[in-house]
């Protein structure tokens, strides 16, 4: 009897000792298919890490279009061609509103110019506004937000110097000046004194005009005085 007992208890212990090898082999493989899941999921991380910088690496180049704040549907200008001091005096109304979201501040690309006023048309009055000027971008604060419903103007007062840092430029286009003076104040008899300006590229805001350079819309613009020539 005795005998049969041990032998009883030594199937019961073989019996929970075969129960726990089993059970550590079946947790190694599980542990080892997480391990292997993990691994799989890392490399394709570094796959896609991969990717994306390939991409960025092939548009490094790319020139996509900047934001679009306002749209500038009209300009009317006051100009007075000083051709003694090679200098263009003017006075610009500028017809815009917000592209889509409300805007406070409006941001005219205005390079080398003088600022005499800045003002905001209420009606027939001019409300003067706070403004910031870095020699190449207008900063200006609005009195209220302004919707994609409303339509505001704006009254800028300056002088343009288009020689003012004139350097650089392009292949095509050798200097940043914009606007022209020939022969400006007579010296050579047998050319005739000329203002011209190229009209193309952001060197438009150099010379005669505050404007959005990436309105990318049309815009008509009224020139009025342009022929007034200031005295010598």
């Amino acid at each position: 009897m005795k005998i049969y007992t041990r032998f009883t208890y030594l199937l019961l212990f073989l019996s929970f000792t075969a129960c726990k090898s089993t059970e550590k082999v079946e947790r190694s493989g599980a542990d080892q298919e997480v391990l292997a899941l993990a691994q799989n999921e890392l490399a394709a991380q570094q796959a896609r890490r991969e990717q994306v910088r390939a991409a960025e690496d092939r548009l490094q180049n790319y020139r996509g279009i900047q934001s679009l704040d306002m749209v500038l549907l009209h300009t009317q200008l006051d100009l007075r061609i000083d051709f003694e001091q090679e200098q263009v005096h003017g006075e610009a109304v500028l017809t815009m509103h917000p592209h889509f979201f409300p805007q406070t501040e409006v941001t005219l690309d205005a390079k080398d110019f003088d600022l005499h006023a800045v003002n905001l048309f209420r009606g027939d009055s001019l409300l003067p506004l706070p403004y910031r000027y870095d020699e190449r971008r207008l900063h200006l604060s609005l009195p209220q937000a302004y919707t994609r419903t409303d339509t505001l103007q704006l009254h800028v007062r300056y002088t343009a110097h288009p020689n003012r840092n004139a350097g650089g430029g392009s292949r095509a286009i050798t200097d940043t000046k914009g606007f022209y003076f020939i022969n400006p104040r007579g010296e050579e008899p047998d050319k005739p004194r000329q203002a011209w300006t190229q009209g193309e590229t952001e060197h438009n805001s150099k010379c005669s005009r505050p404007l959005i350079l990436r309105c990318r819309k049309r815009l008509r613009i009224s020139l009025f005085g342009i022929l007034r020539v200031c005295a010598a």
